[in-house]
């Protein structure tokens, strides 16, 4: 009975090694991540979170870090591979191997540099967030700032000053739909203040309402309206 041989070469030997080790690493990391432990769960939803990706689906999330981890593995494995290649032919003889040898010092640079943009994903999508959040702060703080400003306005003497802090009020809901209710509330407690001035003032018909009041009252009617 004749055997049958495989003439397969050191190189592809050790990949077919490196490709069956990646695929067992793959196939736990994806048991690991179906555990559905309410605490493993939790900690999903926070990595979520801490990436910038809270709307994102947690199958497809998931999904994708696996992907990712596969792609991390690849590149290491193939990256140390290289570096062992070069570690066994660290001192070529002729012309056509020191040529194979610059290539492997090229292969290590490239890799090197696509393994460090791999890891690095993460931690830049988390400063992305950390900015975006950064920002959100400071816009939310600007509008606090306009709003009380405005309320102090509305309290000044000068009519001119409280038409101005009224629009400003409204401005305000263009701008935060948060601070809406919020604003609606100060332009409501606004004309009842301002109405039980001018009911003092007034004991027969009722008089004509001043232009502060009428935009207060012009703004809350326009925004029910909506």
């Amino acid at each position: 009975m004749e055997k049958t041989t495989l003439n397969i070469s050191p190189d592809l030997f050790w990949g077919l090694i490196v490709l069956v080790g990646i695929l067992v690493l793959t196939v736990l990391v994806n048991w690991l991540m179906t555990i559905e432990a309410d605490s493993v769960r939790n900690d999903r939803i926070t990595v979520r979170e801490a990436l910038g990706m809270p709307r994102l689906n947690l199958t497809l999330f998931l999904f994708a870090s696996g992907f990712w981890t596969v792609i991390v593995l690849s590149l290491t494995a193939g990256l140390l591979w290289v570096i062992w290649q070069v570690i066994l032919s660290a001192t070529p003889q002729d012309r056509g191997e020191i040529s194979d040898w610059r290539f492997l010092l090229a292969q290590i640079v490239a890799l090197t540099g696509v393994l460090g943009a791999a890891i690095a994903l993460p931690f830049t999508l988390m400063r992305i967030d950390f900015t975006r959040r950064q920002t959100k702060a400071a816009e939310q703080g600007l509008i606090t700032d306009r709003i009380s400003k405005s309320i102090d306005q509305l309290g000044h003497e000068n009519t001119a000053v409280r038409m101005g802090a009224i629009h400003s009020l409204e401005r305000i809901m263009i701008d935060s739909d948060v601070d809406h209710v919020m604003v609606m509330r100060t332009l409501n407690a606004y004309l009842k203040y301002r109405q039980a001035d001018k009911s003092e003032e007034y004991d027969g018909d009722v008089p004509e309402l001043d232009i502060d009041i009428q935009a207060a009252l012009d703004v809350i009617l326009r925004w029910r309206s909506e």
